[in-house]
């Protein structure tokens, strides 16, 4: 089974990022860090040593946001290598992971932390995902649910609402997703990537745009295809 880790990361990544990297004990076959560029942090990611082995780090020329730091970062077609694009549902090069856990910047790992999730993922092998209490800051995904699902709409950047949207897809699949999995002593910043003066306008941007997209709010949605066509 071969277990990919994503960690997209922007403004926190001198600050909260090196002690997420630093937590991270499980056993893991491929770490992939994206380093989204930054006006004030622009140095390169310091990586622990007992995670070099298998990590590698992509650095964009711009802002991919999370959806496209997802995106990228679960469409590497070989180790080392990646594909900018994946078009169409269900359209991936090759199959070079089987389960992936995605993790936000700011989460401090516990011993176990890791292997707990993706065990959970395997025993609801059905629904093909497994969250945490933190959502979509800690969780896991196979890699055939996401080839049936589909990428992560990058229209909803830098943040808000790609989630949302990409479990509103899975729904419609008739997928559900499991119940929460408790995992003590995990750590979660809450930080936020966006400047506190930014974060309403996106929000409501990105929520207008779910709303047209679906035709309602979230659990409120009209439309089983985008936009209703």
């Amino acid at each position: 089974m071969t277990l990919r880790i994503v960690i997209p990361t922007w403004s926190r990544c001198n600050d909260l990022l090196p002690e997420c990297l630093e937590s991270i004990n499980d056993n893991f076959d491929q770490l992939v860090i994206i380093k989204n560029p930054h006006p004030d942090r622009d140095e390169k990611i310091a990586i622990p040593e007992k995670l070099q082995v298998n990590t590698c780090v992509i650095y964009p020329k711009k802002n991919l946001g999370c959806a496209g730091s997802w995106n990228v970062g679960l469409s590497m077609a070989n180790w080392g290598t990646r594909i900018d694009r994946v078009v169409g549902r269900g359209m991936f090069v090759r199959k070079s992971w089987q389960n992936a856990v995605l993790i936000n910047d700011d989460i401090v790992l516990v011993p176990g932390a890791i292997k707990c999730l993706v065990s959970h993922l395997v025993n609801n092998s059905c629904s093909g995902i497994a969250f945490s209490e933190e959502k979509f800051s800690f969780w896991a995904l196979s890699y055939e649910i996401w080839s049936q699902v589909g990428l992560f709409d990058e229209s909803f950047w830098p943040a808000y609402y790609e989630d949302l949207d990409w479990l509103h897809r899975f729904r419609l699949l008739g997928f559900h997703e499991p119940g929460i999995f408790g995992i003590p002593g995990l750590r979660h910043a809450r930080s936020s990537s966006i400047p506190a003066g930014d974060r309403d306008v996106i929000r409501e941007k990105n929520e207008r745009l779910y709303n047209k997209k679906w035709g309602g709010g979230w659990t409120s949605e009209k439309f089983s295809n985008p936009y209703g066509i």
